[in-house]
């Protein structure tokens, strides 16, 4: 679980149980012993009563906790981190001992001002900063690079010594390569992932004057780069003006997007799109690849499943974007 840029506004939540919560404690001397477990609030005071254990165990196990989240935010970014945590002034003199340190801010603050400090502290502006820091445009071509890239194979296996004797009847060599070639390959996923922005284009888009924002969405989530988006934004256009696909999109339908539909065997389903307009209903299904026998399967379950909850007249649609055809399936 990375990304490429992590925020944190508000690095500065309790390290440890908030003072007066309730303490479920099991006591170990009498009287209190009498009872299984006994609720105390929590606070300070119990260092000096019979609950002192108790109390350790919940103060310890609280920082434990809250510094394993400022680990895992610490940890997520590849090229950015902002850490933004209020201000704890820094003192001249000498420090011997750590002051009591009860946030993860006031932890940060130590850590970045006492601990590491030196040049990368900013006593003018009152922050911290380390690292390179690349521009925008050198983390997307990095992302775009590691994205293309070919993946080695995860999954490895040893070879049977008795093989090893006869390896040259074992292992062939293939003296050419088009099934496995790199360029072929990064053909195929650039289509996968260009189909997937078209489907989460379409999740956004009701009717065509949805189109516009649909795109800035994706653009502002880094999906689709500045230069490519009023390319992306015709092709969502001519999907919808389609002839067959047009109508789907009009102001007189009723749209939902990836609403689950449950069968009566507990499958849950996921159509593209639903449309409803009084006694009409649509499903509508977006495939970017080949066609195959298992897409009329599944258009089948999802029609066969709206029929059972009483929508008589519904029918269902694929759409194959690739090749610009549309086909309705039935169950006949």
């Amino acid at each position: 679980l990375e990304f490429p840029i992590v925020i944190m506004p508000f690095c500065d939540w309790d390290l440890e149980p908030k003072v007066g919560s309730i303490l479920w404690t099991e006591p170990q001397t009498e009287p209190y012993n009498q009872v299984r477990m006994f609720p105390v609030r929590y606070s300070n005071r119990l260092e000096e009563t019979h609950f002192f254990g108790d109390f350790m165990e919940e103060k310890v196990m609280s920082y434990l906790d809250n510094l394993n989240i400022l680990y895992v935010a610490l940890t997520r970014p590849e090229y950015r981190l902002y850490l933004l945590c209020p201000f704890a002034e820094r003192k001249n003199e000498a420090i011997a001992v750590r002051p009591k340190i009860s946030t993860s801010g006031e932890l940060v603050n130590w850590i970045l001002q006492h601990e590491i400090g030196g040049e990368a502290w900013n006593e003018q502006g009152n922050y911290f900063e380390y690292g390179e820091k690349l521009t925008y445009s050198e983390i997307l071509a990095k992302e775009t690079r590691k994205k293309h890239a070919p993946k080695a194979n995860e999954e490895t296996e040893d070879i049977a010594p008795d093989l090893l004797e006869d390896w040259g009847e074992v292992i062939k060599i293939r003296t050419h390569a088009e099934r496995f070639s790199y360029k072929k390959r990064m053909e195929q996923e650039e289509k996968q992932a260009i189909g997937n922005l078209i489907h989460a284009a379409l999740q956004l888009v009701k009717t065509p004057k949805d189109i516009p924002q649909a795109v800035e969405v994706l653009y502002e989530k880094g999906e689709i780069p500045v230069e490519q988006k009023n390319e992306f934004l015709n092709r969502l256009n001519l999907i919808i003006s389609h002839p067959d696909a047009a109508d789907w999109f009009s102001p007189k339908w009723k749209v939902k997007t990836e609403m689950e539909i449950i069968s009566e065997r507990g499958k849950i389903m996921r159509p593209d799109r639903i449309i409803f307009a009084g006694n009409e209903v649509c499903i509508i299904d977006y495939k970017t690849g080949i066609p195959h026998e298992k897409d009329i399967l599944q258009m089948k379950g999802y029609l066969k499943a709206m029929k059972k909850m009483n929508y008589a007249h519904a029918k269902a649609f694929l759409y194959y974007l690739g090749e610009g055809r549309v086909e309705e399936v039935s169950l006949a």
